[in-house]
């Protein structure tokens, strides 16, 4: 018999430890989880406060399992608050750091309460808790008029046109109509037209639709425009005994006037200048570079090139230009030189390039001047060879100014 048990233990022994060492077995993440609360009062009075002591209570523990919540008001009205006294936006997802945490609501107005909140694992797993409290009303002093928790919502006087990322200041003030008043008091506010933002001093950005309490019956606003239409913005004031009082801005939208585009476009221009030139003569031609905005502030330039004659051009300083080689100008209205150091057709092009690399080009031709002994009163030679010399220079001798890329040579 004994022989037998301790066959019997022996057998087991191995089957507990082959199960132990198999790789096969799965593990277990999801577990089911509750919810609960340390004991609530069962009514609350307006302006009262109480902490939501919450426990979460797992089925198991798995290191990775995290929760998050978010909850509704289904009845009356409150605010709930994290444990640093930030408001809790309503269905909103919120990060459960620790199974055991509290949050606080504060009960607004006389009404039943009531709060629904969701719990979700990151498993998809759900679990809903509800919470509600019944109207606790202020017993009132006998032999006292009851007190008027009236209240207004007044602001110094706000423009009503304000320019796309332009801000508008409201001063606002909230006149009691009992002084026994010590209600609370909150603000929200709704736009339904346009696009901006809306801070509580320089520093709180408020979400529309959430309430957000006020700490002084005095406070300012500040509305940021983002967008170019009309816009409205409906400001609302709730007190802790359920009274709202709103108020609404409207803004029209300033266009902004847009300056037209630059125009970077110019013309060279020059004063009539011969059309003919001795060997070792000089050519004064006066220029101006003409632009065609006042507000183009571009740098110009100045190369030239000669493709016919040989000469030198010179600015008014004396300054030898080198052909093709780029030269800035320091005035708009200049003055330069050419000096002809041939006895034939001449012909120079002048070249003005702007810092946006536009080009204005002029050319100018120059004939060779040469005096010849004439006895003759129309100071032309004798026979067909006169005529064919210098009977064409002496009827063109007419000059003119060009603009752009138009060559002073082109008639002859």
């Amino acid at each position: 018999m004994r022989k037998i048990i301790a066959y019997t233990l022996y057998t087991l022994s191995l089957i507990v430890i082959t199960c132990a060492c198999s790789d096969d077995l799965p593990i277990r993440q999801s577990y089911s989880y509750s919810v609960g609360t340390l004991p609530l009062p069962q009514a609350l009075k307006d302006g009262e406060t109480v902490n939501l002591e919450f426990s979460i209570a797992r089925e198991g523990y798995y290191e990775g399992t995290v929760y998050k919540f978010r909850y509704f008001q289904s009845k009356g009205e409150g605010i709930l608050s994290d444990i640093k006294g930030n408001s809790i936006p309503v269905n909103r997802y919120q990060t459960i750091p620790y199974d055991d945490f509290v949050l606080t609501y504060q009960c607004i107005g006389e009404a039943q309460q009531q709060l629904d909140f969701v719990f979700e694992d990151n498993f998809g797993q759900i679990v809903e808790y509800t919470i509600s409290f019944d109207s606790k009303k202020a017993e009132e002093e006998p032999g006292e008029d009851p007190i008027n928790y009236n209240f207004e919502f007044t602001t110094l006087p706000v423009p009503g046109q304000i320019m796309i990322n332009d801000t508008i200041e409201i001063r606002g003030s909230l006149k009691k109509a009992d002084e026994r008043n010590d209600a609370s008091y909150s603000i929200r506010y709704f736009q339904p037209n346009g696009d901006g933002k809306l801070l509580l001093g320089k520093d709180v950005l408020l979400q529309p639709n959430e309430l957000y309490a006020l700490d002084s019956e005095t406070f300012r606003l500040y509305y940021v425009s983002n967008s170019e239409q009309r816009q409205s913005v409906d400001i609302y004031i709730v007190d802790s005994k359920g009274n709202t009082v709103q108020k609404t801005f409207n803004f029209e939208n300033i266009p902004i006037e847009q300056e037209p585009e630059i125009d970077y476009s110019f013309t060279f221009e020059t004063l009539p200048v011969p059309k003919t030139v001795l060997k070792d003569g000089t050519i004064e031609i006066r220029c101006e570079v003409k632009k065609a905005d006042e507000r183009n502030n571009s740098g110009y330039y100045i190369r030239y090139f000669q493709s016919d004659g040989k000469g030198e051009l010179q600015f008014d300083n004396g300054t030898v230009m080198f052909p093709n080689d780029l030269y800035p100008l320091g005035n708009n209205i200049f003055r330069l030189y050419y000096t002809s150091r041939s006895t034939v057709q001449q012909t120079v092009d002048i070249y003005i390039v702007d810092e946006n690399g536009q080009v204005v080009q002029k050319t100018f031709v120059w004939q060779n001047e040469k005096i010849e002994e004439d006895d003759d009163l129309d100071g032309t030679t004798d026979g067909e060879e006169g005529e064919t010399e210098d009977g064409d220079d002496e009827g063109d001798d007419e000059t003119g100014t060009g603009i752009g890329t138009g060559s002073e040579g082109d008639e002859d």
